[in-house]
């Protein structure tokens, strides 16, 4: 990569990419120097974290709480990004950033629920019994939880789960990167290349270091912005919180699933709202994709907000409402590729008669 030719276009929008990756990075050690602090007891996670919580431990989960929020933070700038900047649509680029979100989501879920705090067992219940809408999915429950209900040894398989997957996430990640710079897709329209040292490499340098002094006063000044003060509560099979939530980057989902009473259909509809994220990197290439990814970042945000938000009279409407919006983005977007193909074997065709 280091040898490797970029288009001269490039601006500080294409270094979301590199912050993503350190971030992970970032992540990952501070994942491993945790895990020498964690307890996957039911009794014991919840003091070791909260009650006793040692100085060194303590500014490790700050920092790493706070990695994971950001992470999601330039995750969404990457994606929103790809809607209006790329130039191609390359299948495998695709899918592998399809793979890398979704199971980023998967560890931030883990992860939220390790506490073992009034929040993170609350939404570890709500969260796992979306799955008894699958067949056999009450068999499915039972043997992840290993009891009835949430005990030592879901603690202890979340944990493993939480502590392998980020290095399949950084398997995804390379793959990732090879397939974007072998087939040149976030070129964009400029087709005068250089090489990427020194002037790319000393940019990354640069915007590496901007991270790193951001995360800094960030985390010394505004430690604790991401943390619920419901999660500070150790929690309780008897009580439930009163405003059940997910962290700020599944609101989005969250309000897609409160909309509908049905649990099939909130899941598939939550499902459908997270596939239709990576819609817009498809359209990228075509005339008015510009237009569509406004209109879809805006969508976005109405349900971002929506999701926070508790549930009013016209709730279920608004949200319905902006999801067939979307749709009939989509919809017209298939109609015009539909249209633009007919309309090319149709001149193939008179060019080869004339011929």
């Amino acid at each position: 990569m280091a040898f490797s030719s970029m288009p001269l276009s490039l601006s500080f929008n294409y270094n979301v990419g590199i912050s993503l990756l350190v971030t992970m990075v970032c992540l990952v050690v501070t994942g491993l120097l945790s895990v020498f602090f964690y307890s996957p007891s039911l009794d014991m996670a919840f003091s070791l974290l909260v009650a006793n919580e040692s100085y060194f431990h303590g500014l490790l989960r700050v920092f790493h709480n706070n990695l994971a929020n950001l992470l999601f933070v330039f995750l969404f700038a990457h994606i929103v990004r790809s809607w209006f900047l790329s130039n191609s649509s390359h299948t495998f680029v695709l899918l592998t950033g399809l793979a890398i979100f979704f199971l980023a989501c998967g560890v931030a879920f883990l992860g939220y629920c390790l506490p073992i705090g009034q929040l993170s067992f609350w939404a570890c219940i709500v969260i796992l019994n979306l799955l008894t809408v699958l067949p056999y999915g009450t068999t499915l429950v039972i043997a992840i939880l290993g009891d009835y209900s949430i005990c030592s040894r879901t603690v202890g398989l979340f944990l493993t789960l939480h502590y392998l997957l980020p290095f399949a996430v950084l398997g995804l990640v390379v793959l990732h990167f090879h397939f974007l710079h072998s087939t040149l897709s976030a070129q964009g329209l400029d087709s005068y290349n250089t090489s990427f040292t020194p002037y790319f490499l000393n940019l990354d340098v640069f915007v590496v270091c901007l991270f790193f002094l951001f995360l800094s006063v960030f985390v010394l000044r505004s430690h604790f912005y991401f943390f619920e003060s419901v999660n500070w509560v150790h929690w309780s099979s008897t009580t439930t919180p009163t405003h059940i939530k997910p962290d700020w980057f599944f609101l989005f989902a969250y309000a897609c699933l409160r909309a509908v009473d049905s649990k099939l259909v909130g899941v598939l509809y939550m499902v459908a709202i997270l596939l239709l994220l990576f819609v817009p990197y498809v359209f990228s290439p075509w005339p008015y994709s510009q237009l569509a990814g406004c209109f879809f970042l805006a969508s976005y945000l109405c349900l971002f907000f929506w999701g926070n938000s508790v549930v009013f009279a016209t709730f279920n409407c608004l949200i319905l409402a902006v999801t067939f919006a979307i749709l009939a983005t989509v919809l017209f977007f298939l109609v015009y590729l539909a249209i633009r193909e007919m309309a090319l074997n149709e001149n193939f065709s008179l060019s080869t008669k004339c011929y």
